[in-house]
């Protein structure tokens, strides 16, 4: 499965949310812990940035919540963010457009001394990314910033079957607005051999973990949006979730 899209969308960015595909390698960017080294810039040429990993499948990263990267604009260039990691205070990225890719660059201070730095896949399986200008590692260093939208979606997969019905859980930062056919459920009490669930309806808030009833087995039939803000709110939630950061 891929996403298909435009070149010509990827002109402009603005603040949103956007899947990271790199152009000559094809993977997606992932958000995977808060880990950023600077300390090595001077001594290796690159900052090491394993809180980013790469993936070359669609299907893996498709009901990933931490391939949806809120990309905002700030006073000093752009924070890459998501699932409670962002680049800003640690990194101020900077976009250069290279025929309809973007490549993503941070001056980076060490000792004194500064160094240009591009965001690379490292292209290892499941792969890292992170900045370099080593003239070793100077490849996969352009990205597509790809929309999320109907054809690059967010989607999540029906883990469970109980019955003819599938479901999931979900614990993300963002709130999400879910596709027809889909539920989102709290849990308001809980015994050691009980639990009640709670409509919460199609809008789920920011870090709510859910239980999710979907409208069918595959991500595609249960895309859902994300969203920057929500008003709907929960009462009583007994589940707890864990974030890539936490």
């Amino acid at each position: 499965m891929s996403a298909i899209v435009s070149l010509g969308a990827y002109a402009q960015i603005s603040d949103g949310f956007y899947r990271l595909k790199c152009k000559q390698s094809g993977r997606y960017l992932t958000i995977h812990n808060d880990y950023v080294n600077k300390e090595s810039a001077k001594r290796t040429g690159d900052v090491d940035l394993q809180s980013l990993e790469t993936f070359s499948s669609f299907d893996v990263v498709v009901d990933d919540p931490g391939s949806i990267i809120y990309m905002r604009k700030t006073a000093t260039g752009w924070a890459i963010e998501g699932q409670g990691f962002t680049t800003q205070g640690k990194l101020d990225l900077q976009l250069t457009e290279v025929d309809g890719a973007f490549r993503v660059w941070a001056t980076v201070t060490s000792d004194g001394m500064s160094f240009t730095k591009y965001l690379r896949d490292y292209e290892e399986e499941p792969g890292y990314s992170y900045i370099t200008t080593n003239p070793d590692l100077s490849s996969n260093w352009e990205w597509y910033f790809l929309p999320v939208d109907d054809s690059n979606y967010f989607g999540l997969n029906g883990d469970v079957q109980v019955g003819t019905s599938y479901y999931t859980t979900l614990y993300a930062t963002f709130p999400i607005q879910l596709g027809s056919g889909m539920k989102a459920f709290t849990v308001n009490t809980l015994t050691t051999s009980a639990c009640t669930l709670e409509d919460i309806g199609d809008v789920v808030p920011a870090k709510t973990p859910v239980v999710i009833q979907c409208a069918g087995a595959e991500a595609s039939a249960n895309k859902v949006t994300p969203l920057t803000s929500s008003d709907n709110t929960v009462g009583t939630n007994r589940l707890s979730g864990r974030l890539c950061v936490s």
